[in-house]
């Protein structure tokens, strides 16, 4: 009797903890299964997902030219502090290189109502079951996959962008060109005097 009430406690110990754990992984935005990133010259792993009006889109969509394709969901704060460079960007390298976001297990009209707010220009594929994400080995959130011409993971970004400048790398690094003006130049440095 004693081993038995054992074992309940531990079971039901178990079971508390492997659902607080699912509950504290969901809100601290990781997947419970660990996983390293898509390697870097790996073909990028077709989709097709809607948009928030119903289109569907696949990847060929965009085939021949880079693409950064961010995974993000509206109820992540760190994803929701990058938007703001993402729409930059994607208006600074509107004609050589498409942004796509990819919204990750959002309710449609939860995603529709912060598309709206959030005033984004570039499409954003909407992956409810969070199928595309488990393809891409999306772990986290924000993560960004750059994938190049030619269709191939470039680079990949696990965790969000805090400033222009390593966004504006990563895709130069993708074109493989010399970067534009930056709208966001570094602070002057003061002449010192020679005397």
């Amino acid at each position: 009797m004693l081993l038995l009430r054992r074992y309940w406690v531990w079971a039901a110990a178990t079971a508390l903890a492997l659902g607080a754990g699912w509950v504290g992984l969901r809100a601290g935005e990781s997947r419970p299964v660990a996983r390293d990133p898509l390697p870097v010259g790996q073909t990028a792993p077709a989709f097709r997902l809607r948009e928030t009006d119903g289109r569907m889109v696949p990847l060929r969509q965009f085939a021949g030219q880079p693409v950064v394709l961010n995974f993000w969901a509206a109820w992540c704060p760190y994803c929701r502090g990058e938007t703001a460079l993402l729409v930059q960007a994607a208006r600074r390298y509107r004609s050589r290189v498409a942004v796509v976001g990819v919204d990750v297990e959002d309710p449609r009209p939860l995603a529709k109502t912060y598309l709206r707010r959030s005033h984004i220009p570039y499409p954003v594929l909407l992956d409810q079951s969070g199928r595309v994400a488990l393809h891409y080995n999306v772990q986290e959130l924000p993560t960004t996959v750059f994938i190049d011409a030619r269709g191939r993971i470039a680079a990949v970004k696990v965790g969000p962008f805090t400033e222009p400048r390593q966004l504006d790398r990563t895709i130069q690094r993708l074109l493989n060109t010399p970067p534009p003006a930056h709208p966001h130049p570094a602070p002057a440095r003061r002449a010192s005097r020679m005397t």
